[in-house]
């Protein structure tokens, strides 16, 4: 017969036991989609996951305790159609990956009780890779960091992460994800001690480019040089001056007067 002390340590345990566990099939849910290649035809073999509160966090932007959700991953099958089953009710972002494409985001879909949410389809297009060299004063550079991402405030649902690569020793870069047409943002810096020179550099060869699906992209060159973050105004010769009427002296400072409120004349006094 077990002991009083016994029958209470049970009695703690099986309340955390059922809450890990899922909600019974009537209290959960579902998402099911379909992806699509460029040519709109059917696309095999992406992977597609529920993601944690953590990436909920990185990606998503999510403010305060993101809700617990249901992790399942399911891969599409020879029609692009995916399912995720055995959902509680939450939230949910979506992962999808697949090789030699870059990783896709879909934020943002309320899963409710007894109900399966049907996602528009998705069109995972190749894209192209993007290369190019990163120099500094006109010098190849070994080793430094390349990040390819996205332009903030120009994807709604649709997000994906960047690719971060390096430099050879010849300078080149090349990424090995193929991204989708769309406008990204290019960057590279060098790791240092002092990390406000590194934010210094990405902002130095920050550039804003554009992939397209008609035509590849030439290379890319990112520089690492030192100069102006806004553009410094000519300083301009006396030639340039000599036309212009002579600056007089400053015209003395006088009290504001007092005004009537509702004439916006002055007061006499």
């Amino acid at each position: 017969m077990a002991s009083p002390g016994w029958l209470s340590v049970v009695a703690a345990v099986l309340p955390a036991v059922a809450a890990t566990q899922d909600p019974a099939p009537g209290r959960t849910g579902s998402i099911s989609g379909v992806v699509l290649d460029a040519a709109r035809a059917p696309l095999a073999g992406v992977r597609v996951t529920t993601m944690t509160n953590d990436e909920v966090g990185v990606v998503g932007g999510w403010s305060g305790p993101a809700p617990a959700v249901t992790d399942a991953t399911t891969v599409t099958d020879t029609g692009g159609r995916y399912t995720l089953h055995s959902l509680r009710p939450s939230l949910y972002q979506l992962r999808f990956e697949r090789v030699g494409h870059a990783t896709r985001y879909w934020l943002g879909h309320q899963v409710r009780r007894s109900s399966s949410l049907q996602i528009p389809p998705l069109r995972y297009e190749r894209g192209r890779a993007v290369r190019g060299t990163v120099v500094l004063d006109g010098t190849p550079v070994l080793g430094a960091r390349v990040l390819l991402g996205p332009i903030p405030r120009e994807w709604s649902e649709l997000y994906f992460r960047g690719e971060r690569v390096e430099s050879d020793e010849s300078g080149r870069f090349r990424t090995t994800w193929r991204f989708p047409p769309g406008r990204y943002m290019l960057m590279a810096w060098r790791p240092h001690r002092n990390q406000l020179r590194s934010v210094a550099e990405q902002l130095w060869s920050r550039q804003t480019i554009e992939v397209t699906a008609d035509a590849a992209l030439p290379p890319i060159e990112l520089d690492l040089s030192e100069r102006p973050l806004y553009p410094v105004p000519k300083r301009r010769s006396a030639e340039e001056t000599r036309n212009e009427p002579p600056v007089g002296p400053p015209e003395p400072y006088r009290e504001p007067e007092m005004c009537d409120p509702n004439t916006h004349t002055p007061y006499k006094w």
